[in-house]
């Protein structure tokens, strides 16, 4: 780093430089990842929707099933009340000679059979009632 060759004197060497990367085109790689955010956004609120009104519906069906659940139960214990007086008036009528023991023992089935509805009408309204506990989340 001098006009002539002498070793005594030299001039340390320095350099430096600035590296610089501006991307000019970027590939939409940046937009395409937003716009599929958006789009998963979307669909799980779609979702979310869906879920809620499934909840709502299955709650309403079953509101709607514990009543008539409950309807048929105070059916069945009515028309077992009655099969019951039936029974007994057929009875009193067997023991005075007024009624055969066929229609006796009719009416004991009938009296069974009703009471059979009962416990079976008794069993789909615990059911209901425990369907609609489930749908409220009350366990």
């Amino acid at each position: 780093m001098a006009n002539d060759l002498n070793f005594e004197t030299w001039y340390p060497t320095t350099l430096w430089g600035i590296n610089a990367s501006v991307p000019i085109f970027g590939s939409g790689s940046r937009m395409y990842k937003t716009q599929i955010a958006k789009i998963e956004l979307e669909k799980s609120a779609m979702q979310l929707s869906e879920v809620e009104q499934f909840v709502k519906l299955e709650a309403s069906s079953s509101k709607s099933e514990l009543k008539n659940a409950y309807e048929m139960y105070s059916v069945s214990g009515k028309n077992v009340e009655l099969a019951e007086k039936i029974y007994n008036t057929t009875l009193i009528k067997f023991k005075e000679g007024l009624a055969t023991s066929t229609e006796l023992a009719k009416s004991q089935e009938q009296n069974i059979e009703f009471q059979r509805l009962y416990i079976q009408s008794l069993f789909q309204l615990l059911n209901a009632k425990s369907k609609l506990d489930k749908a409220h989340n009350n366990y």
